[in-house]
Order: structure tokens, then C-alpha cells, then sequence
């Protein structure tokens, strides 16, 4: 089931992603935990996306090789989108899944939801609007 959420998320974010008439090169991402099941380039050839057996979809910007953000959809249903500064949009109890690590000690994501949900901001870095950093 896990699979099938990560397919159909994948098919609603990112529905008209083909290969670019002229590729970009092709750089080795060290940023999933597990096989890479799948990549695609944007048309423009300006981004990737990536999806792995780690549970985790992640998109990349071909420049840079910098990860823009990952998408995460959960056994329940739930999903998270994060950018790697920590901003995230999620389902309605999507973030019931997230805590937030600081030094080794780990909180739960009610005690920072007001500084980092901010699914605007995340909506603008996936359209290219704000530079990731």
C-alpha cells in the first residue's frame, strides 16, 4: 500500500514530468537511505524527482544537486512535505508523524508547528518562486 500512495502522489505532484529534449547531465545523489525506484527530470530539465524503497520521494534541482524537498506519505495515509530548512505543509494529521531534533534530544512537532508549517513558503519553493538554500 505504501508503494501505491508514494505511485499516486507522485503522479498528482508531478503529472507532466519527462525526460527534457536536451538532458541535463546526471549527477549520483547520495540522498536516499535505500534503492532509488525511480527519477525523472522536469521539462525544462531544470529539477529532478526521485523515489525510493526508503519510503521517501525527494526533489532535486539539477544545478545545484541541492535537495529541494521530500515527500513523505505514511502507512495511514498521512503525508508530509519538508523543505531541508525544516518548513513542511502536511495532510490534516500528517504531522502527527514529525518531531523535531535538537542537539539529542527529540520533541514532538506541537512545541515548533507555528514557526516551521508553513505550507506557502513550501508551495513556492516547489514552483521555483524562492531559492532553496
Amino acid at each position: 500500500m505504501r508503494k501505491d500512495i508514494f505511485i499516486i502522489l507522485l503522479a498528482l505532484i508531478f503529472p507532466l514530468f519527462v525526460y527534457a529534449q536536451e538532458k541535463p547531465e546526471v549527477f549520483v545523489q547520495m540522498g536516499h537511505s535505500d534503492a532509488v525506484l525511480s527519477v525523472a527530470f522536469s521539462p525544462d530539465g531544470r529539477f529532478i524527482v526521485s523515489g525510493s524503497d526508503d519510503g521517501t520521494i525527494k526533489f532535486w534541482d539539477v544545478k545545484t544537486g541541492k535537495e529541494i524537498a521530500q515527500f513523505v506519505a505514511f502507512d495511514d495515509g498521512e503525508w508530509v512535505v519538508i523543505t531541508p530548512e525544516g518548513y513542511f505543509n502536511a495532510s490534516p494529521n500528517g504531522a502527527k508523524h514529525l518531531n523535531v531534533r535538537v542537539g539529542n534530544n527529540a520533541y514532538p512537532i506541537d512545541n515548533f508547528y507555528k514557526k516551521f508549517y508553513n505550507p506557502d513558503y513550501v508551495a513556492s519553493v516547489l514552483q521555483g518562486k524562492r531559492k532553496h538554500k
